[in-house]
């Protein structure tokens, strides 16, 4: 009687399993990125898919591999009220079905970021069951289908390798990290605010950059995306974060303050920073700047003045200084001047977060919230709105690796 059971179950596995929802390989195309901006049809968007050509990244019958550039990518631009119906209408026009697997970025215009926010579009991208948590997102000063439309990776095949390199480097000190998973969290939290990659088509004109005097980041410009000064085939650009407060957008931030952001979240992994000098007869000395460790953060929340101290580690090694001047001999001093330029670069950044772009964007709320025995607590605090009367200390702890000395006697 067993074996006739398991006769009739092995036959019905048999008849059930089939393949009618498998799509082959030859008939998909992969979907890399998405623009989103205003249409002028109400309540719909103008959604820009850019769908990578499998045969051009592959190379095809080549054997020299893929073509590169634009021939890698197309666009379609559909107007629809959702990503997920700008997909299937496009799919009708495509010969073939669009996947959102591979998807790498979606960019955001600036216009809607600012109007009416990303709230409602990041719960339904970090609800999709096909877009995956780890996707870019960008706000574009501009038109999001113009920058999609200008991007010509010239020196990567791929183009998902091509966003990944942009968004997602460890030396893109100049740019936050904030993929769409972390960007919905963020918003349900009430702990932190957002902040995204600023992108942007290079300025015909840029007369609006602002160089740094003095302090961090010496010399320089503290622009946006569109304001570098640059003579490339490659016209876009992401650079600077575009700061949001209840998941609007309500600032931009330029390279020195995402630098700043990205040293005081832990996300800063190292760069070329300049620091203005009295004792060098060229008034500057360049080094190679890492974190050492992530910050140490302490929040007192026994006030309606929350008490912020943050300890950042920081270690450079020498890059150029005037022969003329033997920094050798005057380390300890020099180390005192940076870490007085750093916290005071740092503390005034934290200072524009709370006064002017009222927005906790470092995640303080999340350290405050640990102080409250429950969730119900920590919302009576409106730690929003105590953050605007934050108090904040920087303490840096920052040395130069005798690695990159040389010890210089005078003739």
């Amino acid at each position: 009687m067993k074996r006739i059971i398991y006769l009739i179950v092995l036959a019905g596995c048999c008849f059930c399993a089939g393949c009618a929802r498998v799509v082959e390989p030859n008939d998909l195309a992969y979907i890399v990125a998405i623009g989103i901006d205003r249409s002028e049809e109400a309540k719909n968007y103008e959604y820009t898919v850019q769908i990578a050509n499998p045969m051009a990244i592959s190379g095809g019958s080549s054997e020299e591999g893929g073509e590169g550039g634009e021939k890698t990518i197309s666009e379609i631009t559909v107007s629809a009220p959702s990503v997920f119906s700008a997909v299937s209408i496009a799919s009708h026009l495509y010969s073939k079905q669009l996947s959102l697997a591979h998807t790498k970025l979606i960019a955001f215009s600036d216009d809607i970021a600012r109007s009416e926010g990303l709230s409602d579009m990041s719960e339904t991208i970090a609800r999709s069951e096909e877009i995956r948590p780890n996707t870019y997102l960008t706000v574009v000063l501009g038109s999001a289908k113009d920058y999609l439309s200008e991007i010509k990776p010239t020196n990567e095949v791929n183009p998902v390798q091509y966003y990944q390199v942009i968004y997602d480097s460890n030396k893109s000190v100049y740019i936050p990290k904030n993929p769409c998973q972390d960007f919905y969290a963020y918003e349900l939290s009430g702990e932190r605010e957002n902040v995204l990659p600023l992108s942007a088509i290079q300025k015909e004109d840029n007369n609006s950059q602002n160089t740094v005097q003095s302090g961090f980041g010496y010399l320089m410009k503290d622009s946006v995306a569109g304001d570098v000064t640059v003579e490339s085939e490659q016209k876009t650009q992401a650079y600077g974060m575009a700061i949001f407060s209840g998941g609007v957008m309500v600032a931009e931030a330029g390279a020195v303050e995402t630098e700043l952001y990205n040293i005081l979240t832990g996300d800063y992994i190292r760069s070329e920073v300049v620091y203005s000098d009295k004792n060098a007869p060229n008034g500057f000395v360049t080094m190679q700047q890492a974190q050492q460790r992530r910050p140490i953060i302490k929040v007192d929340v026994s006030s309606d003045i929350p008490k912020i101290k943050a300890e950042i580690f920081l270690e450079a090694d020498l890059r150029t200084v005037s022969e003329d001047y033997l920094l050798e001999e005057d380390v300890d001093n020099f180390e005192n001047n940076v870490k007085n330029k750093i916290k005071k670069a740092a503390e005034d950044f934290l200072y524009k977060t709370s006064r002017e772009y009222k927005s906790d964007i470092v995640g303080f709320g999340s350290y405050a919230k640990r102080y409250f025995a429950a969730f119900e607590d920590f919302k009576a605090y409106n730690w929003k709105e105590k953050y605007t009367r934050a108090e904040f200390e920087v303490v840096v702890n920052f040395h130069m690796r005798r690695s990159g000395l040389i010890d210089r006697q005078r003739g």
